[in-house]
């Protein structure tokens, strides 16, 4: 290969890396969405990027009613109890490595707190609530019961919308408490929102509570360098 087949190869190689991180500047900055719709007996959760859209409601585990049958051993007593006795062990071993990182945690709870404190108005930032919406049927002891929970229910959701809007960008489609009299409103329950924001800011977020968590040493990396040091 001659001098100017690899300079054609190394312009060649530039022109695709520099696609390449064009197209990744491009999907960092386009905005993602997370799609949420809760219904009686059915919740997806959609994540959508340009024409793309991903089901993540399937990677939700759901609960199996199969009850898996397990024979009974006979004979054995004596290998039970040192079972037994090695259980024990294990369990007081367990629980006073619990205490021990219980403990670290408490002393380095306030640091944790100032971190995600940062990392959360950072992310609120760029995230924006929109096509809010929910469909709750209140149904009371009676009639007079069932406005009166209406009522109370509106007046905290007031609340909360009031205090929430300080941080959070929230753009309400449909909010209502159906008073439910008769009782057959139950399984029109529905609470649906879409979650939309940039993935760079969301990177730039990650990268500096991971960082924030690096100077405070509240990362596991730093605790094997200190205990390297210390042998």
């Amino acid at each position: 290969m001659g001098v100017s087949d690899l300079a054609t190869v190394c312009i060649w190689v530039g022109w695709v890396l520099l696609v390449v991180f064009l197209l990744a500047i491009i999907v960092l900055l386009m905005p993602v969405a997370l799609a949420v719709d809760c219904k009686p007996g059915l919740t997806q959760i959609r994540l959508q990027l340009l024409f793309f859209r991903i089901d993540l409601s399937r990677l939700i585990p759901k609960g199996e009613d199969s009850e898996k049958s397990h024979p009974q051993r006979e004979g054995g007593q004596s290998r039970q109890s040192e079972d037994e006795k090695s259980r024990q062990e294990q369990e007081k071993r367990k629980k006073w490595v619990q205490r021990k990182k219980a403990a670290a945690f408490i002393r380095k709870l306030p640091q944790l707190l100032e971190a995600a404190g940062a990392f959360l108005r950072a992310v609120f930032r760029v995230l924006s609530f929109r096509k809010l919406r929910f469909f709750i049927p209140i149904h009371g002891e009676d009639a007079a019961q069932t406005a009166r929970d209406v009522g109370a229910a509106y007046a905290v959701a007031a609340g909360l919308d009031a205090a929430l809007r300080s941080f959070l960008q929230l753009h309400w489609d449909k909010a209502v408490f159906y008073p439910d009299y008769s009782n057959d409103a139950q399984d029109q329950l529905e609470i649906s929102g879409k979650v939309v924001g940039q993935l760079l800011p969301l990177l730039i977020a990650v990268i500096a509570l991971l960082l924030q968590l690096e100077k405070e040493g509240l990362l596991p990396v730093n605790r094997k360098k200190s205990s390297k040091e210390g042998k």
